[in-house]
């Protein structure tokens, strides 16, 4: 059977960045024995496997995530020439609705916003800052999201635009009283603040040594909104799991220990969910051409 390079190389992109089959496929919109034949195909065709498959995830191989790496990069440049051509037939114009959650929106897209009205003076936008990771995307045509966001259909294109990692930590004040923890387990005897009082937030996912270890915590308080949560885990509060572009000048001022990095999680996708048919997508491909080169990678990390 031959295989379309490009169609396989945006299946396995997909598979990678959903962390699953099924996920890939429902983003697709493919069914999952599709996409196992289709990366079953690939593998065969190259002659190695890219990779290692588990019942709940899947994981790049060495050569896998060399090709991931890859193929991320030509097929955003795909994307952007796509972008650019379909954006030259009609000068950007109108309201353009972007939504990003609140505090990464403060961060990296208001401050960088002024830049792009003036660069495209026919574009009004209308910027929403939401609790959500994922809040807003369906009524906006551009959203930003902390993970993977769901593309429901056709309609709707999904850029990557860095990742970031999920970083547990406290002030160096809480763990003199408290004590350091060592491992996961350590978290039952700790005040941890999550970020709402529901039963899946008290759940907090680690992963050490390809195992991955699911740690029931407890603490006193509960907050909804992220920048609220960083400020109690500065006063003293407890252990926060907080994104690390949100983190990163408290961590390098010692304000902030990070904790238990050899148990964190694989650093999660950042991405930008828009629209590309009909009428709106000049002033869509430009915020996304815009965006994707005004994301600096460097500064979500530690």
């Amino acid at each position: 059977m031959t295989i379309d390079r490009l169609d396989a190389m945006r299946t396995f992109v997909a598979i990678v960045e959903a962390g699953s089959f099924s996920a890939a496929a429902k983003r697709l919109g493919v069914s999952v024995p599709a996409i196992s034949r289709r990366l079953s195909g690939f593998e065969e065709r190259i002659g190695m496997p890219l990779l290692h498959r588990t019942t709940r995830s899947v994981e790049c191989t060495e050569y896998g995530q060399m090709y991931f790496d890859r193929a991320t990069r030509i097929l955003t440049e795909i994307e952007s020439v796509e972008l650019e051509l379909a954006g030259l037939r009609h000068a950007p114009a109108g309201l353009l609705r972007v939504s990003a959650p609140s505090v990464f929106g403060r961060t990296f897209v208001a401050p960088v916003i002024p830049e792009f009205l003036n660069r495209y003076p026919r574009i009004r936008v209308d910027l929403s800052l939401v609790r959500d990771a994922q809040g807003g995307a369906d009524a906006a045509d551009a959203a930003i999201g902390l993970g993977t966001p769901s593309v429901r259909n056709e309609d709707k294109g999904c850029r990557t635009l860095g990742t970031f990692r999920q970083v547990l930590c406290a002030a160096p004040d809480y763990l003199r009283r408290a004590g350091t923890p060592d491992n996961p387990r350590d978290l039952a005897h700790h005040d941890c603040i999550v970020e709402s009082a529901s039963e899946a937030a008290s759940t907090w996912a680690f992963k050490h040594g390809g195992e991955e270890i699911s740690q029931h915590i407890q603490g006193r308080l509960a907050c909804d909104d992220a920048e609220a949560v960083l400020n109690a885990a500065l006063a003293g509060s407890g252990v926060a799991r907080i994104p690390s572009f949100q983190v990163r000048d408290h961590v390098r001022a010692n304000r902030l220990a990070v904790l238990l990095e050899a148990y964190e999680p694989p650093p999660a996708a950042m991405q930008i969910a828009y629209t590309r048919l009909g009428p709106t997508l000049p002033k869509v491909s430009a915020f996304v051409q815009f965006l994707s080169s005004h994301i600096p990678q460097e500064r979500m990390g530690l």
